[in-house]
């Protein structure tokens, strides 16, 4: 059975361009619009159907992102050299909501590099653990283990009940 619909206009060349204008700080609604184009449900439907134009797009993202914040950077830098000295306050609330507006940015779009680092705590997970191993080992076992531990980590052990 043939396909239906239109060719796909798909090329590693089109997907190039794309991934240069993702790189520049365009959406893909922004690039969607630009003349000789795909639709953004044409690109969509490439970024889960095309494994090459994800991975290229992925990078092109990845970029972008540190594109934004060598932006943030250079911001930072051109206040503290070029600051208007009768303008200053207006200034420096400018560049203060566009870097936290970057950094939101880059924090949403690749929070593994640029994310608040996240810390999982399992409070009361010891005493479980420990009630767990007087249980399967039975409490001398138990004080031994224990006794042998707090030696190795050179501190004395734990009077155990």
């Amino acid at each position: 059975m043939a396909k239906r619909g239109r060719p796909s206009i798909y090329s590693e060349e089109l997907a190039d361009k794309i991934c240069d204008c993702v790189v520049d700080g365009k959406s893909l609604r922004e690039i969607s619009r630009l003349k000789d184009m795909p639709s953004w449900d044409t690109l969509l439907t490439w970024l889960k159907s095309k494994e090459d134009f994800a991975s290229h797009y992925a990078r092109a993202k990845n970029t972008q992102i540190d594109l934004f914040i060598d932006n943030i950077l250079s911001k930072i830098d051109k206040l503290k050299t070029e600051g208007d000295k009768k303008n200053v306050f207006a200034e420096i609330n400018k560049c203060r909501l566009e870097v936290d507006t970057l950094k939101w940015i880059a924090c949403k779009l690749l929070p593994k590099k640029y994310g608040d680092k996240q810390e999982i705590s399992l409070s009361g997970f010891d005493n479980v653990f420990e009630q767990a191993l007087k249980d399967i080992l039975g409490l001398e076992w138990y004080q031994a283990v224990m006794a042998r531990v707090a030696e190795l980590k050179g501190q004395a052990p734990k009077k155990i009940t």
